[in-house]
């Protein structure tokens, strides 16, 4: 066969039509226990805490956190740009904090006890 000359960044259809998803797989079924679908789809990073948080973005702007055993919406927030990288969870002084990355700007959210 020939050559294949990629095109990077270009999507022969229009965005809504991709999709994305999470979901939590049962390790001794594989079963799928539950899952949160994200349109249009993402390619952001997932980071997941001690405390059962599961955090990742959307293309179209949106932060999410979610309940790991359940994978219940707990919030979001429009950020306004794309989310393409991996949240970072940090403490300081016991207070627990997410980062995010959107476009040019890093976020930081405080995370209740």
């Amino acid at each position: 066969g020939g050559r294949f000359p990629g095109g990077g960044g270009r999507y022969p259809q229009p965005m809504d039509a991709y999709h994305s998803s999470i979901r939590a797989i049962n390790p001794g079924t594989a079963e799928i226990e539950w899952e949160f679908p994200i349109m249009p789809r993402s390619s952001a990073g997932i980071t997941t805490t001690a405390g059962g948080i599961v955090f990742t973005g959307s293309a179209d702007g949106y932060f999410f956190a979610l309940d790991a055993q359940s994978g219940e919406e707990l919030w979001n927030i429009s950020l306004g740009r794309r989310v393409h990288a991996a949240p970072m969870t940090f403490a300081v002084d016991g207070h627990q904090y997410v980062t995010i990355a959107s476009g040019n700007v890093v976020y930081t959210f405080g995370l209740r006890n």
